[in-house]
């Protein structure tokens, strides 16, 4: 789910989309809002999708990426030049590589794992958020690659800044924004994957704009970043730039937005944070600072 939009992937391998569509984001070949779900394309093979900003991408079962929206800052990754910046609005493939594994999209750019265990983004390079060094362009329309590791697991594009999963440990890179990368001031800059601590043994990641949650085969689960609103979950809303052990376990699944969290534990669901909206489904708009079970 975006901002404006959102996509969904049915068990068939079709995906539909539905919401604003002003940068070609529902991937439908115009530009005009859809307010009911609707396919893209004739595929049934896709495995994926990512969308988070004004910009989607997906991975076909054959191993191909596919990216379609806002094109601005080069996050679909359609030119090798480095000179165009074209909107497209049908699914438009990522080089003719057919060896992706994972896919996720950010604000202006885009990261995704190969089959080799290699990490490649693109897009907006501002901030170090591509990890390219000193004295290379403001944007980079093709995909590079970050480092030179051939182990990544899950890979978290944010906004200024991303996250991957290496070895059971969370890297993170990029502009820190508050709290989103412990143990560093909000407003510098991390230039290349830098561990963040936490505990060993990771299998899934979630992270976005001020923070994020890492959580392990046996349920546990550790958050850290801003928390004004709740959003960690720890019973305060005190910044963590450490990264925090949720006290509750049992979690098989956890995803950070901006100022709340949700996860699956028990197979119910259960949210953290901001509810001026009433996001949290509690019949009320009180702001929650620990993990409390959605009522479906």
């Amino acid at each position: 789910m975006a901002e404006r939009s959102s996509l969904a992937l049915k068990r068939d391998g079709s995906i539909w989309s539905f919401g604003g569509n002003d940068g070609g984001q529902l991937g439908l070949g115009d530009f005009a809002a859809h307010k009911t779900p609707t396919r893209i394309g004739s595929r049934t093979d896709w495995t994926a999708i990512a969308t988070r900003f004004d910009h989607a991408c997906a991975l076909a079962g054959d191993g191909s990426l596919w990216c379609w929206g806002q094109g601005t800052e080069g996050q679909l990754g359609q030119d090798e030049t480095n000179t165009a910046t074209t909107d497209r609005s049908s699914p438009t493939q990522v080089t003719t590589a057919r060896d992706f594994a994972m896919v996720d999209t950010g604000q202006g750019h885009t990261c995704a794992i190969r089959r080799d265990g290699t990490l490649w983004c693109w897009g907006r390079n501002t901030d170090s958020i591509l990890s390219q060094g000193a004295g290379s362009p403001v944007q980079i329309h093709h995909p590079v690659q970050v480092g030179s590791a051939t182990d990544w697991q899950v890979i978290r594009a944010g906004q200024s800044s991303s996250c991957g999963l290496r070895r059971g440990l969370v890297y993170c890179w990029g502009r820190v924004i508050d709290q989103s990368q412990p143990g560093s001031a909000g407003g510098t800059d991390v230039a290349v994957p830098t561990p963040i601590g936490g505990p060993a043994g990771a299998t899934g990641l979630t992270f976005n704009t001020f923070g994020g949650c890492m959580f392990d085969a046996q349920g546990g689960g550790a958050c850290w970043g801003r928390n004004a609103e709740g959003q960690l979950g720890i019973g305060t809303t005190s910044a963590q730039d450490e990264v925090a052990v949720l006290s509750i376990r049992g979690w098989t699944w956890l995803s950070a937005g901006r100022f709340a969290t949700c996860g699956i534990r028990g197979g119910r669901v259960w949210c953290t944070g901001d509810n001026r909206n009433g996001q949290i489904g509690q019949g009320s708009v009180d702001h929650v600072v620990t993990f409390v079970e959605v009522p479906l």
